[in-house]
């Protein structure tokens, strides 16, 4: 999977999770919670499946701050 793939999706999971907690502070609603913890640990499982060198696969650190792997020196297209 592409790394601006990944990246996006990232975004998309970490807005979806912020819309369920505030939609659990508006309507007071517990279950929001539950499913917000669920989409976190979600993202956490596919970030580190997919957050990966294209030419190593060793984790590439932090989203968005790398432009270069740390590892081999391959250039990142975040």
């Amino acid at each position: 999977m592409k790394l601006k793939t990944v990246k996006t999706l990232f975004y998309v999971l970490t807005g979806i999770i912020s819309i369920m907690l505030v939609v659990m502070l508006i309507m007071q609603v517990f279950v929001y919670v539950y499913i917000a913890i669920g989409i976190a640990i979600a993202t956490v499982v596919f970030l580190s499946m997919f957050w990966r060198c294209p030419n190593c696969r060793k984790a590439i650190g932090r989203i968005g701050k790398y432009e270069f792997c740390q590892h081999c020196g391959t250039k990142l297209n975040t």
